[in-house]
């Protein structure tokens, strides 16, 4: 069996370390280059989000690849992505691919996971298979903390693109992880490599919160490395949407950490009292949290025709009255040009940094 599954952020570097454990061959798709690449994307609906062509695009190429199997979660509610598969499925199964389709129907159940693992690996050890979903889990935990070292860092590095390049070098060292005890090591490799990098933490920075639909938000092929540029135009980012809490508020692998959805379900009171549905809840109750903690702006993050972040568009325009924090949306589909979102992005940063500090700042000095 070679099973395949499509990219989300690092979710792939997750879930392949555990995968090698449990013997399973993984094909991995690589990223296009950009949204007009994709190989999906003649074959599905004009109207569907980016996300479900770029993993349709995943799907095509693993199984040109030799993948024999595709994993993917379902499941239901307001978001459409619970019925990307079936739909996946028919398309793929249309173009003339044989192929095994496993879905995860309820994501939000442990034992749901544990038997999508059980069909995918062979393996009837139910402590094995909880054992290597926490192992799993562990490194969500760590590529997050690695994100979050990079957005602390990136403002302050003195050669451009050092953050983005051992950043890369580190999801390597996470990947070649195989238990617990390796990966903890790793993590403190991965701390003194940030700490030795050369910094300049003397610049004037401003603090951007990056929230939105979480594909989006984790895709940087999707969203075209926002995070990564604002960075460099000396902006400290945080994310406010990980997959690392998803995975935890449906599966409660830890359960002391603090539930960022019933925390934000408490702040989007007064402007959202009922879930629209995807991250609609997170982005408008986390646009009231990062503007009560004094953030500069934010950057909201949507694909072209998504119906919850549309709804959470119009409600945090109206928080970004109310608190007068800037809030810049941007929705993308395949159409979307780089050097187009770049020029709103300078925009964006050079009117938060003459808001904040009654100039712009000359990022290269």
């Amino acid at each position: 069996m070679k099973i395949a599954f499509p990219h989300m952020g690092t979710l792939s570097i997750a879930f392949m370390g555990a995968l090698r454990n449990l013997n399973v061959e993984v094909v991995v798709p690589h990223r296009a280059a950009k949204n007009s690449d994709l190989l999906g994307l003649k074959h599905s609906p004009e109207f569907v989000c980016l996300p479900f062509k770029l993993n349709l695009g995943n799907f095509i190429e693993a199984l040109n690849n030799g993948a024999d199997t595709l994993v993917m979660i379902g499941g239901s509610g307001p978001c459409r992505l619970g019925y990307y598969s079936v739909v996946h499925e028919q398309i793929l199964q249309r173009l003339g691919y044989s192929f095994d389709f496993i879905r995860t129907d309820n994501p939000d159940q442990l034992k749901s996971i544990v038997q999508t693992m059980r069909e995918v690996s062979g393996v009837h050890s139910r402590i094995r298979l909880v054992r290597e979903f926490y192992f799993i889990m562990q490194r969500l935990d760590a590529l997050d903390r690695l994100d979050w070292m990079a957005h602390q860092t990136r403002p302050y590095e003195i050669e451009r693109g050092a953050v983005t390049r051992l950043r890369n070098t580190c999801i390597e060292l996470i990947d070649q992880s195989r238990n617990w005890s390796e990966l903890r090591r790793v993590m403190r490799a991965i701390k003194q490599k940030f700490q030795a990098l050369p910094q300049d933490t003397s610049r004037k920075i401003v603090r951007i919160a990056v929230l939105g639909e979480i594909f989006i938000v984790l895709e940087t092929v999707a969203n075209t490395h926002i995070e990564e540029k604002l960075g460099e135009m000396g902006a400290l980012i945080e994310r406010g949407v990980t997959i690392a809490n998803w995975f935890n508020e449906r599966v409660h692998y830890a359960p002391w950490r603090r539930n960022q959805t019933k925390r934000a379900k408490r702040l989007a009171q007064p402007y959202l009292k009922n879930n629209a549905g995807g991250e609609s809840l997170l982005s408008v109750g986390k646009t009231v949290e990062y503007a009560r903690r004094g953030f500069d702006g934010i950057v909201h993050l949507l694909p072209l025709t998504c119906m919850p972040e549309l709804i959470a568009q119009v409600i945090m325009d109206k928080i970004s009255r109310d608190y007068r924090i800037p809030v810049l949306h941007l929705s993308f589909d395949e159409h979307v040009t780089e050097m187009g979102y770049n020029t709103r992005l300078e925009a964006f940063m050079d009117m938060l940094q003459r808001k904040k500090f009654g100039r712009t700042i000359n990022r290269n000095k």
